[in-house]
């Protein structure tokens, strides 16, 4: 009767451990769905200054390329000095951002569990791939304000050939970080 009896017991757990296999087999066979309500947006908005601090980025950016790309008349008098310490500014913004980006998403990464930190991990990712193209391009906007200065001091230092050539590129590398705040924005938004 003992032996009856811990069998029935023994049977009991076992049914009742299939039935709750049964019950939970799509979420275990389905861990992704489970977790798709993760959204990268707003765990970038909510736990990082990226958002307000890569606008301040830009709209400095956008201005000093106003300063080398907006001179109509090559007889203007221009302050290279001036621009070019801008253009420097920039990079030194850029990389206090990208580091803060970091700082702050680590901190924000610590918090998660689970599947949300892959996902968020993925998100961090495709956002410091966006400022690093931001970044080439500020950098390559300062080498170009450098030679227009170092122009200044010695005429022949740089040529109508290469600052086409470095034009050329800088375009070429502004396209690329268009391309990866589109690829961003997909990521982000789902469009």
């Amino acid at each position: 009767m003992d032996f009856l009896f811990c069998f029935t017991r023994g049977l009991g757990r076992t049914i009742l451990l299939l039935f709750l296999l049964l019950l939970t087999w799509p979420l275990i066979l389905h861990a992704p769905l489970a977790f798709a309500n993760f959204d990268p947006y707003s765990f970038i908005h909510n736990n990082t200054t990226f958002y307000p601090d890569f606008e301040k980025l830009r709209g400095k950016w956008f201005a000093v390329e106003d300063q080398v790309f907006g001179i109509e008349d090559p007889n203007d008098p221009v302050d290279w000095s001036k621009i070019r310490d801008n253009a420097e500014l920039l990079i030194h913004e850029h990389e206090r951002m990208m580091l803060k980006f970091i700082e702050d998403s680590r901190s924000a990464l610590s918090k998660l569990k689970g599947a949300e930190v892959k996902q968020a991990k993925v998100a961090r990712e495709r956002v410091l791939e966006y400022i690093d193209s931001a970044g080439v391009v500020v950098l390559k906007l300062y080498e170009i304000t450098e030679k227009l200065y170092d122009k200044i001091i010695d005429p022949y230092s740089y040529s109508m050939t290469d600052y086409n050539l470095d034009i050329k590129q800088f375009k070429k590398l502004y396209e690329a970080y268009q391309t990866k705040g589109t690829e961003l924005n997909r990521f982000l938004y789902g469009q």
